[in-house]
């Protein structure tokens, strides 16, 4: 009997009691569990998607640094600075290469939205040594007599100057025994060299002995600019442009200029947009060649947004790119606004300040 009745006892199980009991402190543990998890895992994604901003602000920072440090190279000779009137061609366009400028770097200031950085650099370790034209070479020829063709070779990009015009040619053929230099039209693959007719058609100019020669080697054309929240980049004189970067908003660069444009001056004296100084008057969007040797700096922001969209707002309404400066060097402070809409985002700032090493090693 009492076996019987132990037996009873053991097949007995939870009462309901219990099991609503157990139920409710295993939802109490699960709806903790579940809080702590959001909570967690919100913070997971917003640093994951501030170090995505941190990121990318320092590529595309990095980046334009890079071609801020090359910019000018073989181009900032004083000989090719006073080019007034440029001749260029490009066989896959057949026609005169867009955007083409023997400035080196340019900034287009766009007003309250963002500004582009257009870099161009040469490669040849002759940069900014000329040789000279040593015979009058006819409008159509294709044939140059030289002072001497070393560091020449062939497929190297040359700009033939005299005075205020200057025409980019490519070499096909170094005769090195008879100092001749040949920029035949054609060929197979991109070709600088047009056609007789094309060159007739377009007035392209004959050069007197004594014109001046730069090898350039080859010529790396880069430009930035920003569109639909993404860092673009063209490597085709701007003809295309291709998405770098995602989630910067804006770019924001000034020149650092100096009082004259001696060589020797290095000591940068104001800060200035590229626009014209409502101070003097100076037209820094399109400088003149004694203006454009004064250029001894650039600094830019880049400014980065996360891609998540917190539930509350989390920026101020402005973001400092670089702030006021009120004693020794003259310059202005500059400031990035928030729109409502955007503040719900985070946001990084990249700022450098960069030398023009190669207009301050330059000739003037």
């Amino acid at each position: 009997m009492n076996r019987l009745f132990l037996r009873h006892i053991k097949q007995q199980g939870f009462s309901l009691a219990e099991l609503m009991v157990a139920m409710v402190i295993g939802l109490v543990a699960s709806l903790v569990i579940q809080q702590m998890f959001s909570v967690f895992s919100a913070q997971s994604r917003t640093t994951t998607s501030g170090a995505d901003a941190q990121e990318n602000g320092l590529v595309a920072s990095q980046m334009i640094e890079r071609d801020i440090r090359s910019a000018g190279y073989g181009l900032t000779n004083s000989a090719l600075l006073n080019c007034t009137t440029t001749y260029t061609y490009r066989s896959d366009i057949d026609a005169p290469i867009p955007n083409f400028s023997l400035r080196g770097f340019s900034i287009t200031d766009g007003g309250a939205g963002p500004d582009e950085l257009t870099f161009q650099y040469g490669t040849s370790i002759r940069a900014g040594v000329d040789s000279t034209i040593s015979d009058t070479m006819p409008q159509s020829s294709s044939e140059l007599k030289v002072s001497n063709t070393n560091g020449f070779s062939d497929g190297d990009l040359m700009m033939v100057v005299q005075g205020t015009k200057c025409t980019l040619m490519q070499i096909t053929q170094v005769q090195a025994a008879s100092f001749h230099l040949q920029h035949n039209p054609g060929g197979s693959g991109l070709t600088y060299n047009p056609t007789v007719p094309f060159q007739t058609t377009n007035a392209w100019p004959a050069y007197d002995a004594g014109a001046s020669l730069f090898n350039l080697g080859s010529i790396t054309s880069r430009q930035y600019k920003i569109l639909n929240n993404s860092l673009q980049l063209s490597e085709d004189s701007g003809v295309t442009f291709n998405d770098l970067v995602r989630d910067i908003v804006t770019i924001q660069a000034q020149y650092g200029i100096t009082a004259t444009a001696v060589s020797s001056d290095h000591a940068v004296t104001k800060w200035v947009n590229a626009t014209v100084d409502p101070t003097t008057g100076t037209n820094w969007a399109a400088p003149s060649a004694t203006d454009f040797q004064r250029i001894k700096a650039i600094r830019f922001a880049v400014v980065a947004r996360s891609n998540l969209r917190e539930s509350t707002q989390v920026t101020s309404t402005s973001l400092t790119l670089w702030p006021q400066v009120t004693s020794g060097q003259t310059t202005s402070g500059l400031t990035y606004a928030v729109a409502d809409a955007d503040r719900y985002y985070r946001y990084k700032v990249y700022q450098t300040v960069v030398p023009m090493r190669n207009v301050i090693w330059g000739s003037n």
